[in-house]
């Protein structure tokens, strides 16, 4: 069982959902997007077929199917790579988990009568502090779950640490995570709009732009792959830094990279 992989208790259990804290380490949820998922967006979410029609995330759940079970970090309203996980191996036990209770609490109430989904746990907790023993985890799967954390560069440099803290040897980690493509420009938008560039802009910019590549290999990952799972520039819609690029011409490029990395 998953659970026998626990280093410490849970601080409480909370409706069959394990409970360890460090909640404010998670993304901030309101009642209204708890309506929009019971509206709908959980239901799009496990009827989603993207990482299917997608080459890179279609070999990577291929090669996940295949692992004895699985714990997808930072799940989030998508539940990261479990809906798709679990049509190809139904009878695989997955753990799904976040560091915020609430869309916990929602997910487990929206999948209770959906037999698909029973071989499921739910543990809340934060990345910065995975209650798994050491060298006790066999699989890991996430879906922009690592950079996720609050923290900066530094939190992506510890998440990557606490991932490999907990893997067995020869443990592996399916993940898709982002890289802003063309720091150097974003730097310069940021100067033309008379406002200080983000913390993580700065930041990479002191570190030479280490890539979530970088972050596996530093640590002692051996990448065993890699491609590129989509490449998109940031629209005016998404938020005030997409109206700036709009407005002086400047592509804000990501690169949304999956990978499967093993520890040795």
């Amino acid at each position: 069982m998953i659970e026998a992989c626990y280093g410490i208790k849970p601080l409480n259990t909370i409706e069959g959902i394990h409970c360890f804290g460090n909640e404010r380490d998670g993304d901030c949820f309101d009642e209204d997007d708890v309506l929009l998922w019971r509206d709908g967006r959980f239901q799009n979410a496990i009827d989603d077929s993207k990482l299917f029609d997608n080459n890179a995330t279609r070999q990577m759940l291929y090669q996940l199917s295949k692992e004895t079970n699985v714990i997808d970090l930072a799940s989030g309203p998508g539940m990261g790579l479990i809906p798709s996980l679990l049509r190809i191996n139904p009878s695989i036990p997955c753990m799904i988990s976040d560091a915020n209770l609430s869309l916990l609490r929602e997910w487990k109430i929206f999948l209770a009568e959906k037999p698909a989904f029973a071989n499921i746990d739910f543990a809340q907790f934060s990345l910065m502090d995975i209650p798994f023993k050491d060298n006790s985890v066999s699989a890991y799967s996430s879906f922009i779950g690592l950079g996720s954390t609050r923290s900066g560069l530094a939190g992506y440099d510890h998440v990557v640490t606490e991932v490999f803290r907990t893997l067995k040897p020869g443990g592996k980690l399916f993940t898709v995570e982002v890289d802003w493509t063309n720091i150097p420009d974003i730097i310069d938008l940021f100067h033309k709009m008379n406002q200080q560039p983000w913390d993580i802009f700065s930041e990479s910019m002191e570190t030479g732009n280490r890539t979530w590549r970088d972050r596996f290999t530093d640590i002692g990952f051996r990448i065993l792959y890699q491609e590129l799972f989509e490449h998109r520039n940031l629209k005016e819609s998404d938020n005030e830094l997409g109206k700036a690029a709009k407005k002086y011409g400047v592509e804000v490029g990501m690169d949304f990279n999956a990978f499967i990395v093993q520890k040795l």
